[in-house]
């Protein structure tokens, strides 16, 4: 009797019954934004956790230390601050495909340049931050990055057991769009694509893919 009630509840940990009221709106928002994850992913859960101001709005840690709280606002704000400087990335990547498309080779090469200077501010704030101390490796994985870590599932209608990873960097936008950029494969499966990644930011990696343009570059300047 009291193995199979371990037993019981080692399987039941593995899932959570969610009431109909948060069930139901969250299954709008996976169709709306085009994925299946039930865990969220590092847009949802911390970019857009910011208000216009980038403050940080809702806490995981209210109550707690200080120190505790600052890990926690110091580790989302590295994610918001990766898209908030990555947004002019993104345009200029646009822009250096249209022009190299266009046969401009000075232009495409502006472009590139500034790719390349914008990206050093980002990377700065990403690996200033992203260390002891600034985010506190005592209370990253207990009380920061372990909260999103999710790790339970559910049977889908095949019986098939589906677990989620949770969130994750790796899912970031802004490195998902440089190695798309650069011809770089993937981190992130096609599967956990699907899962996590919304559907509009999938369409972007891809279009980027088809129109990178670096393993072209030796080919194409050998032909001119």
């Amino acid at each position: 009797m009291g193995n199979h009630t371990s037993r019981q509840r080692r399987s039941t940990e593995k899932s959570v019954d969610l009431p109909p009221a948060l069930v139901m709106p969250w299954e709008y928002l996976q169709r709306r934004f085009g994925l299946s994850s039930q865990s969220g992913n590092n847009m949802s859960n911390i970019v857009l956790n910011h208000d216009e101001h980038g403050r940080h709005i809702f806490k995981i840690n209210a109550g707690l230390s200080d120190s505790v709280l600052r890990s926690e606002e110091a580790f989302s704000g590295i994610f918001y601050n990766c898209e908030r400087l990555g947004l002019s990335i993104y345009y200029h990547v646009v822009l250096s495909v249209i022009c190299f498309e266009r046969r401009d080779a000075p232009a495409c090469a502006a472009q590139v340049a500034a790719i390349t200077a914008q990206l050093g501010p980002l990377l700065r704030q990403y690996y200033g931050a992203l260390h002891d101390g600034v985010v506190k490796r005592s209370e990253w994985l207990s009380h920061v990055q372990g909260f999103f870590g999710w790790g339970v599932g559910h049977l889908d209608q095949n019986g098939d057991w589906i677990k989620y990873d949770g969130l994750s960097g790796n899912q970031a936008l802004v490195f998902m769009v440089l190695d798309a950029f650069l011809g770089i494969e993937p981190y992130l499966s096609a599967l956990n694509q699907e899962r996590n990644v919304p559907a509009r930011q999938r369409a972007l990696c891809r279009a980027l893919e088809r129109n990178s343009f670096r393993g072209r570059l030796t080919k194409e300047m050998k032909e001119e």
